[in-house]
């Protein structure tokens, strides 16, 4: 009997192996498929299962069966990134917001309108800086938005896009800094209804923010404290479907934010086995996290539990892997699909079928 148990669980052990080393593949659709924009750079899913990308040259719908192109500047020979969309999403009235580097932007998906919002100095209504990078919409419908050394954004509007109240919000340092400080890559909003922080991530440290009493705590690495922040500069953060948020930084860590019983945050840092940027998180399944690397570091699968590695590259002798090795935005949709936008290439990965598929870019 205990022979018999021992070679079935050989069986099995080697099974889970083989799945484990199973490498994705990747399908390559042609130019026709209507993916306008080389890189994609920011990926979501409206409450309506359109699925939206935004590139250097606007924001594509994708219904399932084709694209639908949406260019939010007209095109100008002066200004080549005009259309650059650097972040998507959508508030509760169906409307969505996208941050771009010439403002802030608001689109009806239906009938294609869209109200923008610029930066004007002699008008305190309006956004602090044009280039938008992060965009987070809280539960009572508060349009929080990170931009490239302008800081925090709020904006109030009603559901019209009319009589708009902005405030700004500087995270002063060091003089030397403050262009630093106020460089945001992610703003992020705790799901709990009860937590008022908004976490920010800028080029200088993580920013803890409370939104009812406008008061911040900033963090930064601390050499001589292991449970300290891992790197100053944040680019990326990401709450899993545990409820747990993860950091990740310009140079190769990921980190997951704790607190004490006295209402202290820690941070618990892991080291990708690079020094090389994490562009953007994604969840893989309940134990694990999808990381965008750059060139050196390809696609990272990242385990919560044990910290384990492993990354998928782009082969040139294989036509079915990866497209190419710098990737800038993740998004796992509510069927289960990763969606990988790589330079040159959109893929996606039916985790079901382990595999990937590309749509190349005109």
């Amino acid at each position: 009997m205990n022979i018999l148990k021992s070679f079935f669980l050989s069986i099995i052990l080697c099974l889970s192996l083989f799945a484990q080393s199973q490498t994705p593949e990747f399908e390559k659709f042609t130019p026709r498929d209507g993916l306008i924009g080389r890189d994609v750079e920011c990926i979501y899913q409206d409450s309506y299962g359109f699925m939206w990308f935004g590139t250097w040259m606007g924001i594509n719908r994708y219904d399932g069966t084709e694209f639908r192109f949406y260019e939010i500047f007209p095109a100008h020979p002066r200004f080549v990134s005009s259309n650059f969309v650097s972040a998507i999403t959508e508030d509760s009235y169906g409307y969505l917001w996208i941050g771009t580097l010439r403002g802030l932007i608001r689109l009806d998906p239906f009938s294609g309108r869209t109200l923008t919002f610029l930066h004007n100095k002699n008008n305190p209504d309006t956004p602090s800086h044009n280039f938008v990078t992060s965009i987070f919409i809280d539960r009572e419908n508060i349009i929080w938005f990170g931009t490239q050394g302008g800081g925090l954004n709020k904006l109030i509007t009603d559901p019209g896009g009319q009589n708009p109240e902005f405030s700004h919000y500087l995270f002063e340092g060091d003089t030397n800094k403050n262009i630093r400080n106020n460089s945001v890559y992610s703003v992020y909003g705790n799901s709990r209804p009860d937590n008022d922080l908004l976490w920010v991530g800028t080029a200088n440290g993580l920013i803890a923010f409370n939104k009812k009493n406008e008061q911040y705590r900033r963090y930064i690495h601390n050499p001589d404290d292991n449970t300290s922040l891992p790197s100053n500069e944040i680019s990326v953060i990401h709450e899993d479907k545990q409820g747990q948020i993860w950091i990740g930084t310009d140079d190769g860590f990921i980190c997951s934010i704790n607190k004490t019983s006295k209402g202290n945050y820690f941070f618990n840092n892991y080291l990708t086995d690079t020094q090389s940027k994490i562009n953007h998180i994604a969840d893989a399944d309940s134990h694990s996290l999808w990381l965008a690397g750059n060139i050196e570091t390809g696609l990272i699968n990242f385990d919560t539990k044990t910290g384990k590695v492993d990354k998928f590259f782009h082969d040139p002798e294989n036509p079915k892997s990866i497209h190419w090795n710098s990737i800038y935005a993740l998004y796992k949709d509510c069927s289960g699909i990763l969606w990988v936008g790589a330079e040159g290439a959109l893929n996606y990965f039916n985790p079901q079928k382990i595999k990937f598929r590309q749509f190349l870019a005109l």
